[in-house]
């Protein structure tokens, strides 16, 4: 049990009234007598009416799993046994990726009450949920109860899984991303035959197939189809730069979001997608495969991917992407470079991979950066701080430049266009039919 505010401010008083026989007033001792005894025998009383420890009854309800940058809710389910109206405090220790409400006050009735905090979690990882903290306020006010209960709960932060879901819903009811798993394709797509139909308007008249034609007195035309189970490598640089957080999440979670999102629509039009990451290695490599219930498979990769604050080795991780690789493949390289120098490295050894396998690369751009170089400086600061962004703009420009004239597909985009960029970009390989 621990003394109010309330409690400390009475003994206060009293220390107080001690000192007035000192200044002369001959009634102080009397008054500090008198209000010593009050105090004690209330304090004494409300320690005897106080709750105890054993009154106190909860149960946490918390989630087995959250989702990076999305809010939620933990719900403590408290009772205070035969006190009415009695105040109760909550707080949670914990450890992790975790942003979490303060203390959450509220009226502890003999029955349940439901006390609530928004957590948020800032990266992907594994939060501890370590102990609960109760205080009760005694009857009078004088008196807190504090209790500590161990938890020992984990909860593992996933990716944004929700949202992945929810954004593959909408671009999966677009026309042009349905081209590849449905069966019958638009006119020009696709080189894998599928059938003979009667040619009809629309059709290209190359596709009409004059030998068979000829056979039933019809003129027919050859349908085809986009080739499937082509390999798509979801390349993820996880070094120091991609750690850096961009808005709310990370580089490398936003990257990952897309990522995600880029290999629900290959699984859906029949491709096989695999997973490599590094930074002053090789991390992880998941191989490719099919079906669409693979995306549960890499989400639970992608779930497992640490960030790390070691400096990304450029030559070491993409010469084993390269060598791990038996047959031509779509590589998308989602990564950050720092200046035109430490990127030289980088554009050498992506080169190499480019011989062989088509590459997309992908960076991320700072919108807060875009925002400093296009707008009107108003002070010295303002134009100095333009004139630095827009010369890393112009590095970032030349090095995109210097690797679309090596043959790879570039692409600089801020965080919310990722996946549409990705996937666009992929649709675009898929009909001029690169892998």
């Amino acid at each position: 049990m621990r003394p109010t505010p309330l409690a400390v401010s009475l003994v206060g008083a009293g220390l107080v009234l001690a000192f007035l026989p000192a200044l002369g007033f001959g009634a102080g001792g009397w008054l500090w007598a008198a209000e010593a005894t009050v105090v004690a025998v209330l304090m004494l009383a409300d320690a005897v009416m106080a709750p105890t420890r054993q009154a106190l009854e909860w149960s946490l309800d918390a989630p087995a799993a959250l989702h990076v940058g999305v809010p939620h809710v933990l719900a403590l389910a408290a009772r205070v046994a035969g006190h009415r109206d009695t105040a109760l405090e909550a707080r949670l220790d914990w450890t992790g990726p975790l942003v979490v409400s303060a203390p959450v006050r509220g009226r502890a009735e003999p029955g349940h009450e439901r006390i609530e905090w928004t957590v948020q979690p800032g990266r992907r990882g594994v939060a501890r949920l370590e102990a609960v903290w109760l205080r009760v306020r005694s009857p009078l006010r004088l008196w807190h109860v504090v209790t500590r209960q161990g938890l020992e709960h984990e909860v593992v932060v996933l990716p944004d899984v929700p949202r992945i879901q929810a954004e593959a819903l909408r671009y999966h009811s677009d026309r042009q991303f349905r081209i590849g798993f449905k069966t019958e394709r638009y006119v020009g797509d696709g080189s894998e035959f599928d059938s003979l139909r009667e040619f009809g308007q629309g059709d290209d008249r190359r596709d009409i197939d004059w030998r068979s034609s000829a056979r039933h007195r019809r003129l027919l035309a050859r349908h085809h189809r986009a080739e499937r189970n082509h390999h798509v490598i979801l390349a993820l640089d996880t070094g120091r730069l991609m750690a850096e957080p961009l808005g709310e999440l990370t580089r490398l979670d936003h990257a990952i979001h897309g990522a995600l999102l880029l290999a629900h629509a290959c699984l859906r039009t029949g491709d096989q997608v695999g997973l490599f990451t590094f930074d002053a290695r090789a991390r992880m490599a998941h191989p490719p495969a099919g079906g669409i219930g693979e995306l549960h498979a890499l989400i639970a990769a992608a779930a497992r991917v640490q960030y790390s604050h070691e400096e990304s080795n450029f030559t070491l991780g993409l010469t084993q992407l390269g060598q791990a690789l038996s047959r031509r493949s779509l590589i998308v390289l989602l990564t950050e470079f720092a200046d035109t120098v430490s990127a030289t490295l980088m554009m050498e050894n992506v080169s190499r991979l480019v011989r062989r396998h088509v590459v997309v690369f992908v960076t991320l751009r700072d919108p807060g950066l875009d925002r400093v170089t296009h707008q009107a400086p108003d002070s010295l600061d303002a134009l100095s701080a333009a004139v630095v962004t827009r010369g890393l703009r112009r590095e970032r420009d030349r090095v995109h430049l210097e690797l679309r004239r090596l043959g790879v597909r570039a692409l600089d985009v801020t965080p919310d266009r990722v996946a549409p960029e990705l996937i666009s970009e992929y649709l675009e390989v898929r009909r001029r039919e690169l892998v």
